[in-house]
């Protein structure tokens, strides 16, 4: 959050907190040579800081009401697929017999080989 902060009072640091919107903070954070997940990680802990700002009073409106996040594309390809039982039943009855404990486990107990 240190570095949040610095890269945000460096870019900000002589405009007035009620001045700034959503969409301007994000715009900077794109044109930022920055990975999506360190984009979404900085964002978010703006959002946090103006979240605090407005339960105090400091602010009247939260400028990230209807500002997405960075869309990271590998998010997508991380999501835990979920198998109908039909599915399971297939590939349970595929896989080798030696195996068949481990899957059976992992499967239904939701553990994960990591």
């Amino acid at each position: 959050m240190r570095e949040t902060l610095k890269k945000f009072a460096a870019r900000f640091g002589d405009k007035h907190v009620k001045l700034l919107s959503g969409n301007e903070i994000k715009a900077w954070l794109a044109s930022e040579p920055l990975a999506v997940k360190t984009r979404n990680r900085h964002l978010s802990y703006i959002r946090n800081i103006f979240g605090l700002a407005r339960e105090w009073g400091l602010i009247e409106a939260d400028p990230f009401d209807r500002v997405p996040g960075f869309n990271d594309p590998h998010a997508k390809a991380r999501q835990v697929q979920i198998l109908t039982p039909e599915q399971l039943t297939a590939f349970l009855g595929a896989v080798d017999p030696s195996f068949l404990p481990f899957f059976t486990l992992s499967a239904f107990s939701g553990r994960r080989r990591s």
